[in-house]
């Protein structure tokens, strides 16, 4: 029987046994002379029990909290905590992610914020590659939780992220267990309307290919003879590195151009194309998708945007280019229940307040999903709201028109 005391608050949470060198890693918690809590990690030998070594964590010097939840031993010995730590609990909790060697030489450190909300790792699981898997939650402020479950790779590296969110209701995961046909297994509970409390039990499979279009970034509107120069912003959704084509073209015309691309996982890049002149008045539907092989989720892979192109030049009869794209947001975008249509439409106070101004939700198919019958102000300013609980998860466009006039934002739903 092992004793560790160091005249402060001592607490034990986790133990595992590390096989490589036939010893025990126990993580816990210490109350220090700072007056504050600290991860503390100790490995004894696991026939004598003499302490091998002892570790702890702080995030910051002094008046933060840093509380251990969990603890695994990898194949190679390594002793992997997690926790959660904050500022005096005055600021949003975050994950803390803590590799030790077998000697307890510090490997890395990562730390998990989804902006804006309290993390909270509850369980913690490594599988036969050394790649650690954090079950947890995270919780707006006022809001519910949603459950969180996301991976690290062996040098403690974000691989991905996922949020679980069922309604309204309070969505835990607690235990999480890799198995070795790649899928991931992780338990929990949700709790319905703060009366009854479920089982939840999730099995994922992780994306191996996935490049996804996020935003096709161009003009809304030019003059007949000016160019646009096309941009596409292209991330690598999942966890292996990829090859593949960014390609732009602008309907109705004979334009096409394309552009070969290397990311790695999470990585995030903006192709730009060759400036394109458009060879008469109209509007111009225009597509930017990325084609990559063996692409496991096509339905993210296009972007679109719309074009005017006005011939009057002096500028009497026709309208500003990119006036009806000023102020056209969408909040929040990923979103999950309701969306916030926001748009600032010209012509308020100059005898032009009025007039119905539509918007439409597209899926990928173009297939309209979800529309919506606006009344400008006579500030000119437009706010809405869109119900998207009834709409899988995926990528829509939402459409806005007005006196002959269109925009286009990409939008995101997530579940």
């Amino acid at each position: 029987m092992k004793r560790h005391s160091r005249e402060e608050d001592d607490y034990g949470v986790a133990i595992a046994w590390n096989p490589v060198n036939n010893s025990v890693s126990v993580g816990g918690i210490v109350y220090t002379d700072h007056q504050d809590y600290n991860y503390f990690t100790i490995a004894y030998g696991a026939t004598a029990g003499e302490s091998l070594w002892s570790r702890e964590y702080n995030r910051y010097p002094a008046d933060d909290e840093d509380l251990l939840a969990a603890l695994v031993v990898d194949g190679n010995g390594n002793t992997i905590v997690t926790g959660m730590m904050s500022w005096d609990f005055t600021t949003f909790l975050d994950c803390a992610t803590v590799a030790y060697g077998p000697t307890g030489l510090p490997l890395w450190v990562h730390r998990y914020d989804a902006e804006g909300e309290d993390d909270v790792p509850l369980g913690l699981a490594v599988d036969s590659l050394g790649q650690v898997f954090v079950a947890g939650y995270s919780e707006r402020l006022l809001t519910d939780q949603d459950a969180l479950l996301y991976k690290l790779g062996t040098g403690g590296n974000l691989q991905w992220a996922w949020h679980f969110d069922k309604d309204t209701d309070e969505d835990q995961l607690v235990r999480v267990r890799p198995r070795p046909d790649g899928t991931i297994i992780a338990a929990g509970m949700v709790e319905d309307d703060e009366t009854l409390t479920d089982f939840l039990v999730c099995r994922l499979r992780e994306l191996l290919v996935d490049f996804a279009a996020l935003e096709l970034l161009a003009s809304d509107s030019i003059y007949l003879g000016d160019s646009v120069v096309p941009k596409v912003v292209v991330r690598n959704e999942a966890i292996l590195p990829g090859e593949g084509w960014v390609r732009f073209r602008g309907t109705w015309t004979e334009h096409d151009d394309s552009v070969q691309v290397n990311l790695g996982p999470l990585e995030t890049d903006t192709v730009s194309f060759a400036a394109w002149y458009p060879d008469s008045v109209g509007s111009y539907r225009l597509a930017g998708w990325v084609r990559v092989p063996g692409d496991e989720r096509p339905g993210n892979d296009s972007a679109f945007a719309t074009l005017r192109v006005y011939g009057d030049t002096t500028g009497i009869s026709a309208p500003p280019p990119g006036t009806l794209a000023d102020g056209f947001r969408l909040l929040p975008n990923p979103a999950r229940g309701l969306v916030e249509v926001r748009a600032t439409l010209p012509g308020a106070g100059s005898g032009r307040g009025g007039g119905a101004i539509t918007v439409r939700l597209y899926d990928v198919t173009g297939s309209v999903v979800e529309t919506g019958i606006l009344v400008r102000s006579a500030s000119g300013d437009v706010r809405t709201r869109l119900d998207l609980t009834r709409l899988p998860a995926g990528v829509y466009f939402c459409r806005l028109e007005h006196d002959g006039q269109e925009a286009i934002r990409k939008l995101v739903i997530q579940r």
